[in-house]
């Protein structure tokens, strides 16, 4: 297999286990625990932010060759 095709899945698998994660600790915590916007944002929608850009630049980088 390729190594552009892994990183992608890698990337694609990570993101997925990022919300399993997120929905689960929120399924906890927001029991016990008030979350501020600034929270929200910075501690659930920051990682999986980062996790569809690196998606998206392993298909950037694969498409112009620097992964092969």
């Amino acid at each position: 297999m390729d190594a552009a095709i892994v990183a992608t899945y890698v990337f694609v698998v990570s993101l997925i286990g990022g919300i399993v994660t997120m929905i689960h600790t929120i399924s906890i915590a927001s029991s016990t625990i008030e979350f501020s916007f600034s929270e929200i944002v910075v501690m659930i929608l920051m990682p999986l932010v980062v996790a569809v850009f690196l998606i998206w630049y392993s298909k950037q980088s694969e498409s112009k060759g620097w992964i092969s």
